[in-house]
């Protein structure tokens, strides 16, 4: 048997394979595919890689979600993860549906969660596949389906709501409506890779993180750049109508805020929110339907919110400060006389070899409170909650 490498492709998990499978086949099928993709489970974390990794399901009390007069659990929501990620990104967020008694569940998208190379010649299509089957995976089950989506996921979550499906609200997390200039890159991809094997590549890092990738090829970035060029062809002529809860930081460098802020302010509905993270309010235009949270702590020596941050609490294991994630670790070590700092990390970013990308949101239990008032909300609209 070949050795397994993370630059290759497995042969696995380009592709959505499992459209007549019921939502537990879903999730078993997937587990099996981490189990034989992965290079990194030949230690005592095995069942933790995976888990991290794997698409699950959240069941409500039933006391609290049924319908008596439908006989179905009264909310569901479907969460889809971020580009390189895994539905690990989600898991605070499914707790917290599941309290609100929604039938929960995460899908991961085809290409993640296995080896970058699976990310190789994956298309946007399977994303849409998938993302369409977890759709589906609801019907007749729940009388209001919602969507979350994260990033890459919250375009896919336009992407339906745009193509007509019922759906009760939107939840979008840093929305990739525009991203940033390495999407431009993405159309370097076929020329240059005739001269260089690297060139598929566009960064290639340790992926020392189990729940996400730390090597992206040029191919992923040609994919949500198409995806983002459907969904903009499709908001050109057409609004979401139903409720939207965005949340964005002004200082993210893998989207533009901007054209997510913006995005926002056209779409119809007076009961959409949201939550930009920002550093400047003060010179900010006043819009009732936005909250300007401060980003800056200076007392956790923290400078701005990053993209990576906005979805994970400050006492996740894995990604909070006492966390087993912990990168710059080494780098305090080495100098322990040299503060550290935390934000979002760009070509721009001052102080580059002590400022390290923030991975959880010291505001994440209050951003629950907001969602709840949304929820709200939207179901009682003589209630002003935000």
């Amino acid at each position: 048997m070949p050795k397994k490498q993370r630059f290759a492709e497995s042969g696995l998990n380009s592709q959505f394979n499992q459209q007549d499978m019921n939502f537990s086949q879903y999730v078993a099928a997937i587990q099996t595919i981490i189990k034989q993709a992965r290079i990194d489970l030949d230690g005592p974390n095995t069942d933790l890689i995976v888990n991290a990794n794997s698409p699950f399901e959240l069941q409500p009390d039933p006391r609290k979600s049924l319908d008596p007069n439908t006989g179905n659990i009264k909310n569901g929501i479907l969460l889809i993860h971020g580009l390189y990620e895994s539905p690990y990104h989600t898991r605070h967020l499914a707790k917290f549906f599941q309290q609100q008694h929604f039938l929960v569940r995460s899908i991961l998208l085809p290409g993640h969660g296995t080896v970058p190379g699976d990310l190789l010649t994956v298309t946007y299509d399977d994303w849409i596949k998938a993302s369409a089957y977890g759709i589906q995976s609801f019907a007749d089950q729940v009388d209001n389906l919602y969507i979350l989506g994260y990033s890459t996921g919250a375009v896919l979550a336009l992407y339906h709501t745009l193509h007509n499906i019922d759906v009760k609200g939107l939840f979008l997390f840093a929305p990739a409506l525009k991203i940033t200039p390495f999407a431009a890159l993405a159309h370097w991809h076929k020329p240059i890779s005739k001269i260089l094997q690297r060139a598929h590549w566009y960064k290639i890092g340790e992926d020392n993180d189990y729940a996400k990738y730390e090597s992206f090829p040029f191919n992923s970035a040609t994919q949500i750049h198409r995806l983002i060029g459907e969904v903009t062809a499709l908001s050109k002529n057409k609004q979401i109508d139903v409720p939207m809860f965005m949340v964005l930081t002004a200082d993210d460098f893998i989207i533009s805020s901007p054209a997510a802020e913006n995005f926002f302010n056209a779409q119809p509905n007076l009961n959409n929110r949201l939550i930009l993270y920002t550093n400047v309010i003060k010179d900010r235009v006043r819009n009732k339907r936005i909250k300007y949270v401060c980003s800056h702590y200076p007392a956790q020596n923290i400078k701005n919110f990053s993209h990576a941050c906005l979805a994970v609490p400050e006492d996740d294991p894995h990604y909070g400060p006492e966390g087993d994630y912990q990168p710059y670790l080494a780098v305090k070590a080495k100098n322990l006389s040299m503060p550290v700092y935390f934000g979002e990390i760009s070509i721009t970013s001052e102080s580059k070899s002590n400022l390290f990308r923030l991975n959880y949101n010291p505001h994440f239990y209050n951003l629950l409170e907001y969602m709840k008032n949304f929820l709200l909300e939207i179901n009682d609209n003589n209630v002003a909650r935000f």
